[in-house]
This record gives C-alpha cells, sequence and structure tokens, in this order.
C-alpha cells in the first residue's frame, strides 16, 4: 500500500475500522438475546415447578393481573383447592422460587 496515496490508505482503513465495530456490535447484540432468552426460560421453568409443586399439594398458584399497588406485588398466591382459601401470599408477594420453598419447607 505505498504506492496508494495517503487519503485512500486513511479510508480504507477507517472502513476495516467500523467494519470491526459492526461486527462486534452485532455479535454483543446477538449474546444480549441469548442471555435474555435463557433468564425467560429459567422463570418460566421455575413457574412450571412451582405450579407443579402446588397441584400435588392440593392447591394451586395464582398470578395478579392487576398493577401494582399497596396490596398487588405482582407475584403469586397460593390458594388451597378445597378451601379456595389463601395460603399464603396475600399480597401477591411471592416470588416463584418462594412458592417452591414454601412447599419443601411444609
Amino acid at each position: 500500500m505505498r504506492d496508494v496515496p495517503h487519503e485512500i490508505q486513511k479510508d480504507h482503513l477507517a472502513r476495516l475500522e467500523s467494519e470491526q465495530l459492526l461486527k462486534q456490535k452485532q455479535q454483543l447484540e446477538a449474546e444480549d438475546r441469548i442471555a435474555i432468552r435463557r433468564s425467560e426460560e429459567r422463570r418460566k421453568r421455575l413457574e412450571a415447578r412451582a405450579r407443579y409443586l402446588a397441584k400435588k399439594n392440593d392447591c394451586y398458584i395464582t398470578r395478579s393481573r392487576r398493577s401494582f399497588s399497596v396490596d398487588n406485588a405482582g407475584g403469586f398466591m397460593i390458594v388451597d383447592c378445597y378451601t379456595n382459601g389463601c395460603l399464603a401470599g396475600e399480597r401477591f408477594d411471592l416470588s416463584a422460587q418462594d412458592v417452591i420453598d414454601w412447599f419443601t419447607n411444609l
């Protein structure tokens, strides 16, 4: 590249650097999408496990559908199938892991 004018060399190097930056950016975005997908799958597995344990113990869990408020933390409530009474999480304040822990510590 010695016989190529200096401006063309700079332009070529700048293009190479921008292509490398673009590839790095795309790779980071792909890794972020994978991490988000994995965390979503983990959340679904935990929720399925919590629902399984509730059903096994003659209960069910319900998730609040309303917006957050003083009486609604956006989590789960454990309900007895026979009495339809709340056993835990009166304010929808249980996470899926809390439900699993609650049933394993019975």
